[in-house]
Order: C-alpha cells, then sequence, then structure tokens
C-alpha cells in the first residue's frame, strides 16, 4: 500500500517553539485533520539529540518519527515527508538538552488527494 499526498495553497508555519527542557514538548495540536509538510528542529546550542514524536490527545505515543536523532548546534534536522494528523493529536519534540537548546518549526497545508492503493 503507497498513500500519495500533495499539498494545496500556502504553507502556513507558525511562530518557533523554544524548547526549554529535556521533556516532550507540544509543538503542535490539530483542531482538525491537518497535513504537516515539515518539521524543522534546529539546536541553538551543543549536540543534543532530537526525538519527534505523534501523541494522542492523552499524550500518549502514537508513532515516533525520530528518536534521538543526533543534530549540531546551528544545523537544522529537518523532516520533510508529508503526514496526516487527526483532530486532538499532537506533535512532541524532545531534546536531550537540559536546556533544551533548541528551535522547532512546523509547517502545514491543506491535502488534496485520497490515498491511492498500488
Amino acid at each position: 500500500e503507497v498513500t500519495d499526498f500533495s499539498l494545496a495553497g500556502p504553507i502556513r508555519s507558525r511562530t518557533p517553539t523554544r524548547l526549554s527542557g529535556n521533556t516532550a514538548t507540544t509543538v503542535f495540536t490539530a483542531s482538525g485533520a491537518t497535513a504537516i509538510a515539515s518539521i524543522i528542529c534546529t539546536p541553538t546550542s551543543g549536540t543534543p539529540t532530537c526525538t519527534i514524536e505523534i501523541c494522542n490527545a492523552a499524550g500518549s505515543g502514537i508513532m515516533k518519527l525520530r528518536a534521538a536523532q543526533a543534530t549540531t548546534a546551528g544545523t537544522p534536522l529537518i523532516f520533510n515527508e508529508v503526514i496526516t494528523l487527526s483532530p486532538g493529536q499532537v506533535i512532541k519534540v524532545t531534546s536531550s538538552a537540559a536546556g533544551g537548546d533548541m528551535d522547532v518549526l512546523g509547517t502545514r497545508g491543506v491535502a488534496t488527494a485520497a490515498a491511492q492503493l498500488r
């Protein structure tokens, strides 16, 4: 099974979220079905690892998109595979740095293509 998506219209982004600790931080909450175009995590200092995950509304993990990915200050870690969140699902990011030391930006659009089986 393969699912293809395309995004139409403007890609939107919010103000980046600055992580301030080493616990999972919610960086986006879907109020309706939402296509996420990319998640960009940029360490502000050091070499923290970065974990990106999708969680349900209660905060339980559903899927890790990146697990303890090595990063370097000033070099963005870019996850740019389109994912679709259901209403209430959230994206959480965790830095291994005690002070967070990471800025996170998510971009989103509108999914326009239905799933296609091949």
